[in-house]
């Protein structure tokens, strides 16, 4: 067995030969008792907070592989990635306005700032908080 020396300098550092989980910054933990209800809460069929869609023109081969992606019974996650300005957000818009009355509830989460993250996931909170009984 090989004996592994880490050394971390300076603020805010850190040093690991494995990490499985890290949490940086504050934590807010939410209850079983409140995933569960808010998992089991049923929202008005298309539920959503989406922005107008802009203009967006082709893109038939990329919705078509996100509906192929995400139209499944137990579909996971789609990444659209790719350089800054090439759609990856308006591809996302479309297929969410597409879609919406296929899902039973759609939220858009601004992610410009942490502030607009933050934001966005306290309205998700109260909109949920208003649909469990």
């Amino acid at each position: 067995m090989t004996d592994f020396t880490f050394q971390a300098i300076g603020a805010r550092s850190v040093a690991a030969h494995h990490i499985g989980t890290a949490i940086t910054g504050p934590v807010n933990v939410l209850t079983a008792e409140l995933l569960n209800s808010a998992r089991d809460g049923q929202a008005p069929a298309g539920l959503t907070n989406l922005p107008p869609l802009p203009l967006c023109f082709g893109r038939t081969s990329e919705l078509g592989w996100l509906r192929g992606t995400l139209g499944q019974p137990a579909a996971g996650i789609a990444v659209v990635q790719g350089l800054g300005g090439v759609g990856k957000s308006t591809l996302a818009l479309a297929y969410a306005h597409r879609h919406r009355r296929d899902y039973t509830f759609m939220w858009w989460i601004v992610a410009a700032s942490p502030d607009h993250i933050e934001q966005s996931l306290a309205d998700l909170a109260l909109m949920a908080s208003r649909l469990v009984v």
